[in-house]
């Protein structure tokens, strides 16, 4: 990966190559997750991408993407670490499969360009208020059927607890009230700005040389304002102190069990490669001890597997378990970490683990946006290891490697949603086979 700087002060990261017959261009904003400011992040790009002056419809949008060879414009919104990430991204097919000559990689920076530098205001210069009005009743109604989705909501709830105080813990689409409670001059107020005080990171996939690509970004960019990166530190706990303990009721019949850990390690750590292995073997995949174990071989949970946030240093245990088994499954699960701390696994536990991991990692360059969310995460946390650098990394994590990883996760949170009618697992819930 290549880096550059446009005059206006944003960077542009590039991955040159010619796997792809299309290419991906996005640019992201990374600002701190703030209480006051990330439903007001949220909205925005909401409203955003609703029109600009020169494209003031989504079916404007839409006809000047498929001239633009059907390219394929999407929004994010997303958190890594203790940042906030909001932006826009477009597919498009490379110029070179262009038979009419169509500057389509052009014509997709200016709609990018578009988008975010000219907004559709009324005549006061503030967002319509029409606009603001329909994207809030979307977003609250987003807000609310949160709830729906148990499994991810008993996961929320837990990084809630677990990170109360942490930057981490806040939702960044806000409250309902947050949200009715946003004006059309506040959310103006707030566009001017992000503008001033975001990173400003853009990324390139494809096979466009810098020489042609950097002036078509000059030009689609060149009103950006000046502004001033409101930097920040992403806050890591490496212990836990005590183990809190959060139980409640919902109307649910699979009650959802959720146990979160500090893992002692930080994504920019030399040896976090080694945690990712443990995390892996422990409950990463089918081929798992808790999945083998606690889900296969003892019938305790619907579902049981771990997964990590690697910007947090954080590592979850999701099971859907019966209220009856709540405990046993707990204990099970810490039965199976303290065997992994005693070095109770195989080495073909390790090696299934290495190449689950490595095949992961292998895949990213199948997907321009695979590579493009691997490559900003690590950018913005200063790691320099390519996709590739890490498949030959996970190949040289050792037995005692893991066994050192399992001794340095501390148990922080246990969080379990449990209802009435607890006990029985219908049709319309949840069960995850991985």
């Amino acid at each position: 990966m290549k880096r550059y700087e446009l005059a206006n002060g944003a960077a542009v990261n590039v991955i040159e190559t010619d796997r792809f017959k299309s290419s991906l261009l996005s640019i992201n904003l990374a600002v701190p997750i703030k209480a006051e400011t990330a439903a007001l992040n949220t909205l925005l790009f909401c409203v955003l991408k609703q029109g600009s002056a020169n494209y003031p419809s989504q079916a404007a949008i839409n006809t000047r993407l498929d001239d633009l060879y059907a390219a394929e414009l999407s929004t994010r919104n997303y958190k890594r670490g203790d940042m906030q990430i909001l932006g826009f991204a477009v597919d498009f097919l490379d110029n070179c499969y262009i038979p009419d000559g169509t500057d389509v990689l052009g014509g997709s920076a200016d709609m990018l360009g578009e988008l975010l530098l000219h907004p559709l205001l009324d005549e006061s210069g503030c967002f319509r208020a029409d606009l603001v009005a329909r994207e809030k009743t979307m977003l609250c109604d987003a807000i609310r059927a949160q709830i729906n989705n148990k499994r991810a909501y008993a996961q929320r709830r837990c990084i809630e607890e677990m990170c109360r105080g942490e930057r981490f813990a806040l939702p960044l689409t806000g409250t309902v009230e947050e949200v009715d409670a946003i004006t059309p001059k506040m959310l103006t107020d707030r566009y001017y700005a992000l503008l001033r005080t975001a990173r400003v990171e853009f990324f390139f996939i494809g096979s466009t040389p810098t020489d042609v690509l950097l002036p078509r970004l000059e030009h689609a960019f060149a009103a950006y304002p000046a502004h001033s990166v409101a930097e920040v530190q992403t806050q890591v706990v490496r212990r836990a102190e005590l183990v809190r303990e959060i139980t409640e009721e919902q109307d649910v019949a699979q009650g959802k069990l959720v146990m979160g850990f500090r893992s002692g390690y930080a994504v920019a750590d030399p040896d976090y490669l080694h945690f990712m292995v443990f995390c892996e073997l422990f409950g990463g995949s089918a081929a798992s001890k808790l999945f083998l174990n606690v889900r296969e071989k003892l019938s305790l949970c619907y579902y049981c597997s771990a997964d990590m946030d690697s910007y947090k240093g954080l590592m979850f245990v999701s099971s859907g378990v019966a209220a009856e088994n709540r405990d046993r499954a707990y204990e099970e699960i810490m039965r199976q970490l303290e065997a992994v701390r005693g070095g109770d696994f195989t080495e073909q536990d390790l090696s299934n683990a290495v190449r689950g991991l490595q095949s992961a990692y292998r895949q990213l360059g199948d997907s321009p946006g695979a590579l493009e969310s691997y490559s900003l995460g690590r950018m913005l946390f200063g790691v320099n290891l390519t996709a590739e650098d890490m498949v030959r990394g996970f190949g040289k994590v050792t037995a005692d490697d893991v066994i050192a990883a399992a001794r340095r996760v501390s148990l922080d949170t246990v969080y379990f949603m449990r209802g009435p009618a607890c006990g029985a697992c219908p049709d319309d819930e949840e069960d995850d086979d991985e």
